[in-house]
């Protein structure tokens, strides 16, 4: 037990004797300083009693962007500093991809992006609610950003702050929410130092990242960003412990991380690949020794481990481990990690991960040990059947709180199972559904849950539950569209007609669309300019993708003010080719936007096909090289054609090219856009005849080279030779652009050298770009 004494105290001990006259003219001692309590529990864990608590978490940060897992720029010193004194857990998991279900399951411990789904409500107790009722003061600061998807699936925790006492919500830059929050120590001082439980969330790094100090490409300023919250984070802990009397238990996390083109993407929300999903996790407690652990751990594990840490029992709740045997050193099994996005799962059980979406049948397995990158998908060589089956432990774990058995009732368990998409619910639920001696209601249910499953093996079962009464025909009219089968076209054109509930309209017209029908167009913009969820609406949007109708044009221009759909809203608008979107879809590149909104905006005007975008985009091609699209948009608008862009777009009809062997041509209107069409190499060397670019004198060309490997081998080099300069360029399965500055104009061909001998390389386009002034 570590004891305090103020010196003044000290110092009356020491002079106290037969003087008496000395020992009252001392000035009066000080109160007692607060103090905790350092000790072990039955089991020899840590405990730290009476501690305050800091929490901290930082807004998309990548793990690999620390110091302390490897980074090598240097812009986390603070934080890396905190780590060397701490524990640092190499391989930790955020539960989903989005702020919103990875903090509400860090704070209540459970699953929520999973449980939520089947309809039980989700737990009460937090780790706030918890800390408070044990006598700690808590306070969070946060934005309430972290709701922007999903808040009303977690109302409950938006609108009650997640249990803490005291919530401070806005956004300020790092460090003025530093100085913010030590005001909030400095008046837990003034209040008599109570234990504390303090949550802060720095916001920094998510998109758009701002500070251009280290860069402007998008890595550079998040890099900016990172280090910006660095300062924040380490100030925060250096002066909260030097104003506070009592021992500080820190913890340093994110909500997630954040994508930077590692496999074509930007931001978060969308993939389980580790830069989405890995998370930081150090955890600092007086006492304990610096160590580092290697096994696969949760966020989900913090919260008991938090409360157990602090001498309090954790909720019967929470499904996370007690991570405090780690903290010493001990070799426990935590078990593997999880996390959800959308219908996939992943599970990691070191150094296998299995990222799986297990309806549709789509397995990608990852060795990290030999594979960090996630780009060599091992599932056709190696047998992921013993991960897939972690996958169903887990969701069978899922269908029930802890310490309770789940329903054994078998059409329970086939719902519980689908709702949670897991495969195994499909066959069940198709008997269910055909079964008319069933209660009807969990006929109907079946149906329901059938239409998010993407498996046309329930198809036949489906129909024929089209002449039941409703509610049975009725959902399984929606389940049926929703599964593509035009069977259901006729009855949801006239439940359209006929049904005034706009939550069946909704669903009725959503999955019309799904078949292609432009009956739906009318229904789908009700939903666009309705009262509707976030998920109907982004449903909604989606299905107008396919139809590409300009009746939605009106409807979708106003969505675009809309920030949650916007990026869709672009999209479609793009797609439907309507002259009538440009000038609103010109007005917003011109204004700030995030990237991922401009890489949109460029894409849908390689849709639009109006030619007057292309100086804005050959601008935006050669400045901002994150926009991975704004190429292809010079292409698909023939900037090629009179000189605004040089070089040469490869494909079947390309002149002028040599040693090439198949060429191909993929569908305009794919989502993922670029590689329209391209050629593979067939030999060590191949060339180009190059389109001229017109530029004034002086000005240096940017020259951008679109090519992935062909053959699937690991990487290839290609060696670009033009304009006298070599430049060499290495590619692996995954198509990506890389761009070189040339100081002349005057190209006219193009020659690439392949390495190793015998690799294929497909090559989509080799533009040329005027540089910046």
């Amino acid at each position: 037990m570590r004891r305090s004494f103020p010196i003044a105290g000290l110092l009356l001990v020491a002079c106290s004797g037969p003087n008496r006259d000395a020992v009252e003219r001392a000035d009066p001692p000080e109160p007692a300083r607060p103090v905790s309590d350092r000790g072990e529990d039955a089991d020899g864990l840590p405990v730290v009693r009476g501690a305050h608590v800091l929490l901290i978490t930082v807004d998309a940060l990548r793990a690999d962007r620390l110091g302390g897992y490897g980074y090598e720029r240097g812009i986390t010193p603070g934080i890396d500093a905190i780590a060397e004194r701490g524990v640092t857990f190499e391989r930790a998991y955020a539960q989903a991809p989005h702020s919103s279900w990875s903090l509400c399951s860090l704070m209540t411990s459970e699953y929520l992006h999973e449980s939520a789904r089947l309809g039980r409500g989700v737990p009460s107790p937090t780790l706030a609610a918890e800390f408070a009722a044990a006598g700690h003061h808590t306070v969070a600061y946060y934005t309430d950003g972290i709701y922007y998807t999903d808040g009303e699936d977690l109302a409950q925790y938006r609108e009650g702050g997640l249990g803490f006492e005291e919530r401070l919500r806005d956004n300020p830059a790092a460090d003025a929410r530093t100085d913010r929050v030590l005001e909030v120590v400095d008046r837990l001082v003034a209040d008599g130092e109570p234990p504390s439980f303090l949550w802060v969330h720095y916001f920094d790094p998510h998109e758009p990242y701002e500070d251009t100090s280290l860069g402007t490409t998008t890595p550079d300023r998040y890099d900016a960003e990172v280090r910006n919250a660095d300062r924040g984070v380490s100030r925060l802990v250096e002066e909260a412990r030097a104003r506070l009397s009592r021992d500080v238990v820190v913890v340093i996390s994110a909500d997630h991380g954040e994508e930077l083109r590692d496999h074509g993407g930007v931001s978060h929300g969308s993939t389980l690949y580790d830069e989405q999903v890995r998370v930081p996790l150090i955890v600092q407690v007086p006492g304990l020794a610096p160590r580092r652990v290697a096994e696969p751990v949760e966020l989900v594990d913090v919260a008991p481990t938090l409360l157990r840490l602090s001498g309090i029992e954790a909720a019967p709740t929470m499904r996370g481990d007690d991570l405090r045997p780690l903290l010493i050193g001990r070799d426990v099994d935590v078990g593997p990690a999880f996390a959800g996005v959308a219908s996939r799962r992943m599970v990691v059980e070191w150094p296998l991960k299995l990222v799986a979406d297990l309806p549709r049948g789509h397995l990608r397995l990852y060795d990290l040990a030999q594979d960090p990158g996630e780009r060599h998908d091992l599932s056709a060589e190696r047998d992921p059947g013993p991960l897939v089956a972690r996958v169903h432990l887990w969701h069978d774990s899922l269908r029930a709180p802890p310490g309770r058995e789940a329903s054994a009732d078998p059409a329970a368990a086939a719902l519980d199972r689908g709702r949670l998409e897991d495969d195994r619910a499909i066959g069940p639920l198709a008997s269910l559904v055909a079964d008319p001696a069933a209660d009807a209601r969990a006929r109907a249910d079946a149906a329901r849950v059938l239409s998010s499953l993407d498996d046309r093996s329930a198809c036949d079962a489906l129909a024929g539950a089209l002449s039941s009464e409703p509610p049975v025909s009725v959902e399984a009219a929606i389940a049926l569209g929703a599964l593509g089968d035009l069977r259901a076209s006729r009855p949801l054109r006239r439940l359209l007609e006929t049904e005034s509930d706009p939550d069946l309209r909704a669903r009725a017209a959503i999955a019309l669309g799904s078949l292609g029908s432009r009956h739906a167009v009318p229904g789908l913009v009700e939903i666009v300019r309705g009262d509707h969820g976030y998920d109907t609406k982004r449903d909604a949007v989606a299905r107008l993708y396919r139809l590409r109708d300009p009746r939605a044009v009106p409807a979708l221009l106003e969505l675009m003010e809309d920030s949650h759909h916007r990026y869709r809203a672009i999209t479609a608008l793009g797609l439907t080719g309507d002259e009538t979107a440009f000038e609103p879809l010109m007005a917003r590149l011109a204004g700030p936007t995030r990237v991922m909104v401009r890489d949109g905006l460029v894409r849908a005007f390689g849709w639009l096909g109006d030619r007057r975008a292309i100086p804005r985009i050959a601008e935006l091609a050669a400045s901002e090289p994150e926009l991975v699209y704004a190429t292809e948009s010079l292409v698909r608008l023939d900037a090629l054609r009179d000189g605004q862009v040089g070089g040469a777009d490869v494909g079947p009809r390309t002149r002028g090219r040599r040693g090439f062997g198949r060429c191909h041509r993929g569908d305009p209107f794919a989502l993922d856009y670029r590689w329209l069409t391209w050629c593979e190499t067939e030999g060590p060397r191949a060339t180009l005849r190059l389109s001229p670019l017109e530029v004034p004198p002086g000005r240096d060309v940017v020259a951008v080279l679109s090519a992935r490997r062909a053959d699937g081998e690991g990487p290839a080099a290609v060696v670009l030779e033009v304009g006298g300069e070599r430049h060499a360029f290495t590619f692996d399965g995954a198509w990506a652009e890389r761009r070189v500055v040339l100081g002349t104009p005057e190209l006219r061909e193009a020659t690439l050298h392949v390495e190793p001998a015998g690799a294929r390389v497909a090559v989509d386009h080799l533009l040329l770009l005027p540089a910046d002034p």
